[in-house]
Parts: structure tokens; C-alpha cells; sequence
């Protein structure tokens, strides 16, 4: 008898071992939200799908760091915040900075910052690939102390904000059909035809190229290419401000940002594949960067038809790059209960 209750026991910790180390949608660590595809059962190579969803950089505040409500018993008292940071986009992301703000330095002071020592911290973070397809990962823990209380007050609740200030890039290859002769009899059987939509299923970046229309003559290809952040409490600003060296009293991402830096996006030209007969591009407008309004924009792209009778499809590359910016907002509620 005893011997069977020291197996049944055996038993029922494997099994809570076995469904403790797996999260809710049976994938292993950490994810907000998993991003990788299913496993499959059988010898089928898996992807990661990289280049899919609107997601960039996700943070959130880890568990009870902060607290919801702190207690204040003298100077001293820990307040301490962990913030997780994960890319979930195919895009590399170097020198990524993250600031702390929303509360009063004069009462909340930074003690021990990891890593990086102080503020703001930059960091790493590769991007979602077959070999790692959760993303990169980061955690920056930030140690303070609650030194000076305010005189007559019995509470403090401030908002605590981490940001987040990065660059990143969205790369499309839509397949476009390549027709010398598009009006010519409908009848007739082509490998393709011009087509005006795009099966659009994101690119893995927070800025989107949404859609493709595309019309053609004899001599000359138009393309109508529509972009969009995806992201609602994301911001999209102009490259040049982006500066992990500067500070609060700068004009840098994440601090004093205007209007006129707000809501731009750089783009490449336009090309198509290989090095031999192509569509030329001849001009694309508005030039780069180009401003979003309502959170979207159009570039209209025109090219030269090759000199050729086949008929054929072929991807053009479609480049964005920008800087963007994360953030994550946490209110706290601060009670003095010290004796004095």
C-alpha cells in the first residue's frame, strides 16, 4: 500500500511539473501573446513566420513591479520596477533606449539601474527567426528608494511611464505582374494578369504597408502603395530624433517631440528583383520622408515597362524605415504610514 501511494505521488508531480513549465497556449517562457506558429507532429521544417503581424517591440511591467500600493514607513522605503521588453518583429533592434518617468526625482530616487547603471538604458534585442522564434528578450530592472515625503501629505500617486525609443525597418515584396500588352484580349490565357489588390498579412513591423494597386500601360507601370502604423499607442517619428545621448531637456525621442517630427517615415526607392530586364523606376512622390495623416499615407511610384513580349511576375522590394517609440503606463498609490 505504501508503495503505491509513493507512486501515485511520483505521478501527480510529474504531471504538475509537466503543465507548470508550458503557458496557456501549450508554448514554453515567456511571449505576451505567442507569436511563433503551431508545432507540427510530423518531419515538417518549422517557421517562425517572421515576417507576419504588426507587432515591433512589446514591454510590459513585470508582476506586482511596481506594486499597485506601496507603503511609506520612513526614508528608505524600496520602490522598485522591472520592465520586460521582447521584439516581436523581423526587424533587428541596436541601441534601443528605454527612460522611467512620471514621478517626482525629489522623492523617488534611482538607487541601482541594471543594466547599464543609469538612465536611460540601451540595449539589444534580435529579431523573431526560425532559431529563436519568441524574439529577443530583455528585462532592465530600475532599484529606488523613497527618500524625502513630502510635508502634510498623506498619499502620492503618480503614473509611472517606461518608454521606449528605437529604429526600425518594414521590408514588402509584393508580387506584381509584369504585362507589355495589359489591354489586350481578356480571353486570352496569361500567366497573370494586373491585379489591384495584395494580400496583405502584415510584415512583422509596427508601420505596415497595407496595400498595392497597380495599373499599367504599354510603357509605363503605376504603383499605388499604401502605408500605416498599426499600432495605436504607438508614435512614428522622424529618424533624426533618435539619440540615446541626449536627455529631458532635449528635443529627442522620447521628450519634447513636436508636430512637425511626429508621424514620418522614411522609404527607399522602390526595385524590383534582379539585375537584368526590369520595370525602371522613374520617379516615386511625395519624396521621402513622407508625413502620415491618420495614421496613414500613399506613395504613388511610376516606372518604365521593360523592353520585352513575356509576361511574368516578379516581387518588388518596398522599404521603410523609421524611428518608434513604446510605451507602457502604471499608476501607483503611494501611502504614508510612517510614525512621525
Amino acid at each position: 500500500m505504501k508503495e503505491k501511494l509513493v507512486l501515485i505521488g511520483a505521478i501527480l508531480t510529474i504531471i504538475l511539473f509537466v503543465t507548470g513549465c508550458t503557458t496557456g497556449d501549450g508554448q514554453t517562457g515567456f511571449g505576451f501573446g505567442s507569436k511563433s506558429s503551431d508545432r507540427f507532429d510530423d518531419d515538417t521544417p518549422f517557421t517562425a513566420q517572421a515576417h507576419q503581424g504588426d507587432d515591433g517591440l512589446a514591454l510590459q511591467f513585470a508582476k506586482n513591479n511596481p506594486p499597485t500600493k506601496i507603503y511609506y514607513t520612513s526614508a528608505g522605503t524600496p520602490f522598485n520596477v522591472i520592465v520586460e521588453l521582447r521584439n516581436r518583429g523581423a526587424h533587428q533592434i541596436d541601441d534601443a533606449y528605454l527612460y522611467l518617468t512620471g514621478y517626482d526625482k525629489n522623492i523617488i530616487q534611482d538607487t541601482r539601474i541594471t543594466p547599464g547603471g543609469s538612465l536611460p538604458v540601451t540595449f539589444d534585442l534580435e529579431p523573431v527567426t526560425n532559431f529563436n522564434p519568441e524574439g529577443g528578450y530583455e528585462t532592465v530592472e530600475v532599484e529606488n528608494t523613497i527618500l524625502n515625503w513630502p510635508e502634510g501629505t498623506d498619499s502620492y500617486k503618480p503614473t509611472i511611464r517606461a518608454s521606449v525609443c528605437y529604429r526600425y525597418e518594414t521590408v514588402a515584396n509584393p508580387v506584381i505582374c509584369i504585362d507589355p500588352h495589359p489591354f489586350s484580349s481578356l480571353s486570352e490565357d496569361k500567366p497573370c494578369r494586373v491585379r489591384n489588390s495584395y494580400d496583405y498579412s502584415g510584415q512583422g513591423a509596427p508601420v505596415a504597408i497595407t496595400g498595392v494597386e497597380q495599373e499599367g500601360t504599354e510603357d509605363l507601370l503605376h504603383l499605388k502603395i499604401q502605408v500605416q502604423n498599426m499600432q495605436v499607442r504607438g508614435v512614428v517619428y522622424d529618424e533624426d530624433k533618435y539619440n540615446p545621448d541626449r536627455g529631458p531637456d532635449s528635443s529627442s525621442c522620447p521628450f519634447n517631440l513636436q508636430y512637425k517630427d511626429i508621424n514620418k517615415v522614411d522609404y527607399d526607392d522602390p526595385d524590383f528583383s534582379g539585375s537584368g530586364t526590369k520595370p525602371q523606376l522613374i520617379e516615386c512622390k511625395p519624396d521621402s520622408p513622407i508625413r502620415l495623416v491618420d495614421n496613414k499615407a500613399t506613395i504613388f511610384c511610376k516606372f518604365s515597362m521593360p523592353e520585352t513580349d513575356e509576361i511574368y511576375q516578379s516581387p518588388v522590394n518596398i522599404r521603410l524605415h523609421y524611428g518608434y517609440l513604446n510605451y507602457e503606463e502604471m499608476s501607483v498609490d503611494i501611502m504614508n504610514v510612517a510614525s512621525e
